[in-house]
């Protein structure tokens, strides 16, 4: 028996291998975000990059080898499944910190992993704090960010990343409008013209400095830093892109399981041969290969005036009404497709007048 996997379906009669091993889907659509997934980061080349794994003291920077320093809190499963990547949790007022220069001097902007549970103001991520800029969970877990202190910079939203879902975040600066923008799992959220950053203190994740902590079971991860202001489609990239489906290795199962991309599998059996367009319905008692066409006008001197009206082809021995439709502007009309087996009336209305003329009796159509 074989599945397939796709953008977070389940699709049945596929192939899926997962690691060399038979596995079991279980869970399926939820768009679930691993945790400490750096490669799409890395990619971009950022300026500081640190994952939140390391178990001493010292965090690393991929990029610089720059080191930050974590008090207090703990390093845990980025998720509650065995073998996912490790990540940061503060606990009740633990934070890392890091000397990273006058980081909002000019353009910046910063992405990151987090997954936090609650409702309180928190500080999920900041330099300088509310005068320089500060990612927070605001009041009823929404997110927002101050930049430049919180009267003239705030940009706040109600999106909702305090309900325990890991999630990919992320936000640009643009020093010479002042635009900040918020970013979810790689999509515009919310932009705004905030303040000028006027604080360059020490870069802290998870508090500030151990105060307003993002909380027990709140976990960060994957803090990446640019000197620069990313492009929408960079920021897209940020996107972890593999599948979010959990895929647990289960053994005795001879069950596999393939996670592809790109773009879905073309359907096959009777999904394949569904008609795309509508079909043309045969009028089998009044069509057929003739034709009646004429001129509707009003008689005149020197020479009759043309009239646009409705023109409607009754069948003439019982009054049938097969065709309808409207004359031109020069007065012409012309019904086509009809049967050459009945004689046809043909009737002009002039509806503003409740008034109607016949145009022709017992009429034959031409063969077309």
């Amino acid at each position: 028996m074989t599945d397939l996997v796709y953008e977070g379906s389940l699709l049945r009669g596929a192939l899926v291998v997962c690691d060399g091993q038979a596995a079991e889907l279980v869970q399926t659509g939820a768009g679930f975000h691993i945790l400490g997934a750096v490669e799409t980061l890395a990619a971009l080349a950022p300026d500081f990059l640190w994952k939140l794994d390391a178990s001493g003291v010292n965090q690393v920077d991929l990029v610089s080898g720059a080191v930050a320093t974590r008090s207090g809190g703990s390093i845990v499963a980025a998720a509650e499944q065995v073998g996912q990547p490790l990540a940061f949790a503060p606990g009740s007022n633990g934070y890392v910190s890091a000397d990273i220069g006058s980081f909002n001097s000019g353009n910046f902007s910063a992405v990151f992993d987090l997954l936090t549970i609650g409702t309180s103001n928190t500080v999920v991520l900041e330099c300088g704090d509310n005068e320089g800029w500060s990612v927070q969970v605001d009041t009823g877990g929404y997110f927002k960010i101050n930049i430049g202190g919180v009267a003239s910079g705030g940009l706040n939203t109600t999106f909702q990343i305090g309900d325990g879902v890991p999630r990919r975040l992320g936000f640009t600066y643009r020093r010479a409008d002042r635009l900040g923008t918020l970013y979810v799992e790689g999509a515009v959220l919310a932009q705004k013209v905030l303040g000028t950053p006027n604080s360059a203190t020490a870069l802290t994740i998870g508090s500030r400095f151990g105060a307003f902590p993002i909380g027990a079971g709140s976990r960060i991860a994957d803090v990446a830093l640019w000197r620069r202001t990313l492009s929408a489609e960079e920021m897209r990239q940020t996107k972890y892109r593999e599948t979010r489906d959990w895929l647990l290795p289960r053994a005795g199962v001879h069950r596999t399981y393939v996670a592809i991309k790109g773009e879905p599998p073309v359907l096959q059996g009777l999904q394949a041969i569904t008609a795309l367009a509508s079909r043309k319905l045969l009028d089998v008692e009044c069509g057929g290969q003739g034709r009646i066409y004429g001129t509707v006008s009003r008689k005149s001197t020197p020479a009759n005036v043309p009239l646009r009206r409705r023109v409607r082809l009754h069948r003439s021995v019982d009054g049938y009404l097969a065709r309808e439709t409207w004359s031109q502007a020069d007065g012409s009309f012309e019904f086509r497709e009809i049967s050459t087996r009945y004689e046809w009336d043909v009737i002009a209305w002039d509806h503003e007048l409740q008034e109607y003329s016949t145009v022709a009796n017992n009429q034959l159509a031409e063969v077309a």
